[in-house]
């Protein structure tokens, strides 16, 4: 038996350690899942409202019509509500 008490040697890692899946997520109790569909709803519905007002302020600066700026705005304030609503409704 070695005299160090924290177990750590040139050759190990964690997994070999403690075992697979023994990370920061699981650890935490939380694992990824790349095909979660809520996740992915949200994640786009976010990347949307980024992108609409990324055309708002392009449209403002630009000196667009009124009309496309309003509706890029209409659209941003639109898809923050669906995805605030979304976030709200998908908590356990």
């Amino acid at each position: 038996m070695s005299d160090d008490p924290y177990r750590i040697h040139p050759d190990s890692t964690p997994d070999a350690a403690y075992g697979p899946g023994t990370g920061s997520a699981a650890a935490s109790g939380r694992q990824r899942s790349p095909a979660n569909p809520a996740r992915m709803a949200q994640v786009a519905l976010w990347t949307l409202f980024a992108l609409c007002l990324a055309a708002n302020a392009v449209g403002s600066l630009v000196a667009t019509h009124v009309l496309v700026d309003a509706a890029f705005g209409a659209a941003a304030l639109a898809f923050l509500a669906a995805a605030i609503v979304h976030y709200r409704t998908t908590l356990r």
